[in-house]
């Protein structure tokens, strides 16, 4: 058999590392899971400002809206009353949607960044730190306002959790492994794309994910009454977060039935260590989301709505991309080419079937529970028809701590017997590993990348205004971000004169007859432009051709040209490094022709993607220009004309 002398030495060298564990390994494996950890921050940090403070993602608008409305109330009758309390979430203005989340993400934000502007007015050094770095803007230098202020304080709160999980990932990796495989597992959650993607939004996925971590670490830790305690406490903060985390149950009660299944006094115990676990997590959260309780009604009526939306029971706009896809299937496909790509899904799966089949013969409890964690949350991924990537974001340290396992299973029993193991085996473990942390490494460089680009929706809103006449008239979508964006300060002062008409044109809306494709082409017929700022509705509406026969006949008329509109401008940007892009098909799929969209000359197509994967932080914004101008009628005989309208 050829052997490379490269992979043959790293073999040996890993070996070598193993049984020396015991003695120096610890300070070598802490120093290695700090760089990782480092790396992992400055992946998370870096372009927190991506959107240039324009807040394009709806879901940390909602949160905004109200953190900026979290006071301190004065006095504990105050408090109490649900009603007139400043810190009650739910006190929106009348018609405001009901928030959906618990408290904790709120208060922490609001209270982080009230201590940062305090600390910048006692600190003398504030005035020397530039105006437009990230300090800056967290200490408030600028004094920016108060809305703006929140964003960026809340998305570096969530780079900073996300940051700390790679760290609990290490130990919840250690618990069915070793250093080795903890640090593999480490590096795998730093580099993985989701993660460093959800870390630059100020929403509540990073700090859900960094609670149920801790909290099914502390589950695999062996079981004692404080350790229980301490794992409820994490599932109460959890689910303070996100009640979606109340999934955490099941691995908890799977963590106790080792002592319920034992004799008769230690199953008594049991149960009241569980009992107590439970009251704790009830606890936590009950302080940190206080009005849960005091105003239930409202809190309930959220997470009905939620539910009702990711379940399908209540229809959304947002949702109806799902509509079709296979469950878990869908789920795969977007974690092997995007949210985590193909080597640590192939890696991190077949460790979990390895895992359970060893769990079936030895019913090891920390195995069992990171299973349990791992089925529940792809379970409710697949029953929902919401099936968003950032929904596994929970699970992604448990799935890649079973992908690391396996990937360092030469290395991971060294101290029970001495380590004789083929030299091909080792050979082979120590070249998947490298070849898995590289390309995802490499991934992560790329995606990163996209933070060091100006927002499509930015650059579209620039050349909308230095470009367009101040009368043109535009065609925006409604349920997407309308362009031109508002003129920001620095902007140059053409910019702000100019006032164009929108006319805002609603294809989502129900029913799609006659009379909805009338009063949208009205508008269209009067358009010098039509903008659309992502996929959301084109990538969506055609595929649905018994929902929206006219809608989407409408859509494949305009990118086929018949509508008399031409495409031209492309805005986009993509994962890129050493010059090659990674580029998403936003028309796959739909049966819509290319209209001339051009890509990079150096690209790797990777198919369709999920929408909500794209559309915050890099979108493909579309301008047609009319060059034609067809009147209404002829608009509305060329879309009745489509032979697929029915």
């Amino acid at each position: 058999m050829t052997r490379r002398p490269g992979l043959v030495l790293l073999a040996r060298f890993a070996n070598m590392s193993v049984r020396l564990m015991p003695h120096s390994s610890k300070i070598i494996s802490n120093t290695i899971l700090a760089l990782i950890m480092v790396m992992g921050g400055w992946l998370r940090f870096t372009g927190l400002d991506w959107d240039s403070r324009y807040q394009l993602h709806p879901d940390e608008r909602a949160i905004l809206f109200v953190e900026q409305r979290i006071d301190a109330p004065t006095s504990l009758p105050q408090a109490l009353d649900a009603r007139v309390s400043p810190a009650n979430p739910f006190n929106a203005p009348q018609g405001a949607p009901p928030y959906p989340y618990g408290h904790l993400p709120l208060y922490a934000n609001v209270a982080i960044s009230r201590l940062l502007e305090l600390a910048c007015g006692s600190l003398s050094l504030c005035g020397s730190i530039s105006p437009d770095s990230l300090a800056a803007q967290l200490l408030n230098v600028s004094a920016l306002p108060h809305y703006d202020h929140l964003l960026m304080v809340g998305r570096a709160m969530s780079a900073l959790c996300d940051t700390i999980t790679i760290g609990v990932t290490f130990w919840l990796a250690k618990s069915i492994g070793n250093r080795v495989s903890g640090l593999v597992a480490a590096s795998l959650v730093a580099f993985a794309v989701v993660h460093i993607q959800n870390a630059h939004f100020g929403t509540v996925d990073a700090l859900t994910t960094l609670f149920s971590t801790i909290s099914l670490l502390f589950m695999t830790r062996p079981i004692s009454p404080h350790r229980t305690a301490l794992s409820g406490l994490f599932m109460g903060l959890a689910v303070s977060c996100k009640l979606a985390s109340a999934l955490l149950l099941a691995p908890f009660v799977v963590s106790e039935l080792s002592i319920l299944r034992s004799g008769s006094s230690w199953r008594i115990s049991g149960i009241r260590t569980f009992l107590k676990g439970a009251c704790v997590a009830f606890i936590a959260f009950t302080f940190t989301s206080p009005y849960a309780i005091l105003d239930g009604a409202f809190y309930t009526e959220g997470a009905i709505t939620q539910a009702g939306i990711a379940s399908g029971w209540l229809d959304a706009p947002y949702t109806r991309q799902y509509i079709g896809a296979i469950p878990l299937a869908y789920t795969l496909d977007q974690q092997a080419r995007w949210a985590l790509g193909l080597p640590v899904t192939l890696v991190a799966y077949t460790g979990v079937a390895f895992s359970v089949i060893e769990a079936a013969k030895t019913k090891r409890r920390q195995l069992l529970t990171q299973l349990c964690w791992i089925f529940v949350t792809l379970i409710a991924s697949s029953v929902l028809l919401a099936k968003l990537p950032r929904y596994m974001l929970p699970a992604t340290p448990t799935l890649v701590s079973m992908g690391s396992r396996l990937l360092t299973i030469p290395f991971v029993e060294p101290l029970k017997r001495p380590l004789k193991l083929p030299c091909s085996a080792a050979i082979w473990s120590v070249a998947i590993v490298l070849i898995t942390v590289v390309f995802t490494a490499g991934y992560a460089i790329a995606f990163a990348n996209l933070y060091t680009q100006t927002h499509p929706l930015v650059e579209a809103s620039h050349w909308i205004y230095r470009e367009l006449p101040p009368t043109s008239s535009l065609a925006v979508e409604r349920w997407d971000d309308a362009l031109p964006l508002p003129p920001a300060n620095d902007d140059a002062p053409q910019f702000r004169e100019k006032d164009f008409a929108r006319y805002s044109v609603d294809w989502f809306a129900e029913p799609d007859g006659e009379e909805k494709l009338e009063g949208n082409l009205h508008y269209i017929a009067e358009s010098d432009y039509i903008i659309l700022s992502s996929n959301r509705l084109y990538g969506t509406i055609p595929r649905l051709r018994l929902r929206y026969p006219f809608s989407a006949a409408y859509y494949r008329t305009l990118f086929s040209g018949e509508l008399g509109f031409a495409l031209v401008n492309v805005f986009q940007r993509f994962p890129r490094i050493l010059g090659i892009s990674l580029v998403d098909d936003t028309i796959a799929g739909t049966g819509l022709a290319d209209p001339g969209i051009a890509f990079p000359e150096f690209a790797i197509h990777l198919g369709s993607v999920d929408e909500s994967f794209t559309v915050y932080d890099h979108p493909q914004a579309l301008i047609f220009k009319n060059t034609q101008h067809y009147s209404f009628a002829r608009l509305m005989s060329i879309v009745l004309a489509n032979p697929q309208n029915h």
